[in-house]
């Protein structure tokens, strides 16, 4: 046999064989950019201002999450997203050569597991009428801004527009939150809106479990299973990786689709009742090594507003931090380097 075709089969033998390393989404919701920008935020990478986006690619991020109202007070800063506001931001980000998912919370304001208000002219609609809505309404919002992947809600532990989704007790009502989700499923799909999501914050493996048995119990259509880990919430890293081996036993895959631990650069101080949280990092290396820990239970994440950072002394769960005490002139942690790249001296 030919020398070359033999280099060329021991080649394709290698890759083959050999295990990829590298992660298959890694990701980073920075949904407040357009309006931290207007605000003045400057970000920076080892002492260079630079565009976040390039800041962001440098450390193999490869897909931005973005959040979507539907008729959100824009006056304040984390509902300021509607249509025009998400259109716009994930163009430049696809521009950029980004990925885009695009988290639909189905309401004018926060959705998550304690609160899923429906849009305020959604109110008044019955629950056929709602069906029909939601299937408009995401097919139309996904043919305008066609992301890859598309969430059918955010963080619906008990499911979403309340009350005709509400499947906690004593609503329980199953039945409502299968017709919401297979019309949003339908939505996404006619409209051109990639792979869809449905997405919870379980804190326990049991949760978890009576959650999807119920979902799955009848027909309902989605593509992938989405989870959220944050310590101070869902407890250690032990605790989360129940919770996910659980939604990974129904045979689909898993995406982490909110991650996020704080920092807060001072060991003595902390954000958002976290002093009372043995759980939450202070220091650059501990937020640096919870990322590396969770990627190696799943390597498809995105992290939950790393560039949020304008609004406090060091940020939220932010992966930059202050250059000479000014919180509008950031530069990048070795948590984000934790996601590739280099990190700086």
């Amino acid at each position: 046999m030919n020398k070359k075709i033999i280099y060329l089969l021991l080649l394709v033998l290698l890759v083959i064989v050999l295990p990829n390393k590298s992660y298959a989404i890694k990701g980073v919701d920075i949904s407040t950019l357009t309006r931290q920008e207007a605000d003045g935020v400057k970000y920076n990478e080892c002492g260079k201002e630079k565009d976040l986006l390039t800041i962001l690619k440098n450390h193999g991020i490869g897909l931005v999450r973005i959040r979507l109202f539907v008729n959100p007070d824009t006056n304040d800063t984390g509902t300021v997203m509607n249509l025009a506001y998400v259109k716009t931001l994930a163009a430049r980000c696809k521009a950029a050569g980004m990925k885009i998912l695009l988290d639909i919370h189905y309401s004018d304001t926060w959705a998550h597991p304690g609160a899923q208000t429906k849009p305020a002219a959604w109110k008044s609609l019955t629950q056929k009428e709602l069906v029909t809505k939601v299937y408009d309404y995401t097919k139309d919002v996904c043919s305008q801004i066609k992301p890859d992947y598309t969430q059918l809600g955010n963080e619906i532990n008990c499911g979403m527009l309340w009350p005709n989704g509400n499947a906690c007790p004593p609503a329980g009502n199953w039945d409502g939150l299968r017709e919401l989700i297979n019309s949003a499923h339908k939505g996404v799909k006619d409209g051109g809106g990639g792979i869809t999501i449905v997405h919870v914050a379980e804190n326990k493996a049991a949760d978890a479990k009576w959650y999807f048995d119920n979902l799955l119990a009848s027909e309902v259509s989605f593509d992938v299973i989405g989870l959220s880990y944050y310590k101070e919430y869902h407890g250690d890293l032990a605790n989360f990786k129940a919770t996910h081996d659980q939604a990974k036993s129904y045979g689909k895959k898993i995406i982490i689709c909110e991650l996020g631990d704080y920092y807060t650069g001072d060991p003595t101080t902390y954000t958002d009742n976290a002093a009372t949280d043995t759980n939450n990092s202070a220091t650059e290396d501990t937020q640096a090594k919870f990322i590396t820990d969770v990627l190696a239970i799943n390597s498809d994440v995105v992290y939950w507003e790393p560039a949020w950072v304008y609004d406090s002394p060091v940020g939220y769960r932010a992966l930059f931090k202050p250059i000479a005490g000014d919180p509008k002139n950031v530069e990048m942690t070795k948590g984000l380097a934790a996601f590739g790249g280099s990190a700086c001296p």
